[in-house]
């Protein structure tokens, strides 16, 4: 499904030229594309719904791009500086 998505998504968006991480997505972002004809009656196009899901991931440590074990799944990283004073 990943495949697919991936490349439904690339017909509709522009390439990503000038980055090595691809596109930013965000928990429970969608994507919406057109799925049919308009509706001769009402004018309504029909739309079907995507969950755009992470591939990858900038590692906090080192700065590489390292993939998702688990799409599904979003893992929070706790912030470095948490308990510590900004003077």
């Amino acid at each position: 499904m990943q495949k697919t998505l991936c490349n439904l998504l690339a017909n509709y968006l522009p390439p990503c030229e000038r980055t090595k991480f691809g596109y930013l997505c965000v928990e429970g972002m969608v994507f919406h594309i057109r799925c049919g004809d308009p509706n001769p009656n009402t004018g309504e196009i029909p739309m079907r719904e995507l969950s755009v899901q992470p591939t990858h991931y900038k590692c906090p440590q080192s700065g590489t791009a390292m993939p998702v074990e688990n799409p599904k799944v979003w893992v929070y990283q706790e912030d470095i500086n948490q308990g510590s004073d900004i003077a």
